[in-house]
């Protein structure tokens, strides 16, 4: 719009074309000098035929206006664009270390996965053997379950942090 109001300093110019056509009776009522004098009649006739040409000079106050309106335009936005960025890339930021801390939950849940069946296999030798009760067998599976819905729940965060990185970076889900 800016270009379009510099590339058009002045407004367009305007020709028109115009008549008028008159006609006027006038009739003469002086009978002081001869009272059997004839009503005369004036009959006047006028055409009139014009051509009318408007060309508007360049002005300051013309386009001043629609300048400042299209850079108050452009101001606006390059305005929304710049915070509309900053917001995709705090969603991107944010998602990326969403995405970290998933992934080292999921280590984590992992390590104490492998740890946790390490001990379920001494502890089933362990019963095997008498040295311990099945209470405690029955409880050192418990620890082995649940490391393994943490583990699980590890994983599902990571793949719902990986889908929210692609979604802030514009990928579709």
């Amino acid at each position: 719009q800016a270009e379009l109001v510099d590339a058009t300093p002045i407004d367009n110019p305007e020709i028109g074309i115009f008549g008028r056509q008159e006609h006027n009776d006038q009739y003469a009522t002086d009978r002081s000098l001869d009272p059997m004098d004839p009503i005369t009649n004036q009959r006047t006739d006028a055409t009139t035929v014009g051509v009318r040409l408007r060309i508007p000079l360049p002005t300051a106050g013309r386009n001043e206006p629609r300048r400042a309106e299209a850079l108050a335009d452009m101001d606006r936005a390059t305005a929304e664009y710049e915070r509309a960025k900053r917001v995709v890339l705090a969603e991107i930021k944010a998602a990326r270390v969403a995405l970290a801390a998933a992934q080292s939950a999921a280590k984590l849940a992992n390590s104490r996965l492998s740890v946790a069946n390490d001990q379920f296999e001494l502890s089933h030798k362990s019963f095997r053997l008498g040295e311990i009760s099945a209470f405690d067998l029955y409880r050192v599976r418990q620890i082995q379950l649940e490391a393994q819905r943490m583990e699980a729940n590890a994983e599902v965060n990571v793949g719902v942090a990986i889908s929210r990185l692609n979604q802030a970076l514009g990928y579709a889900p």
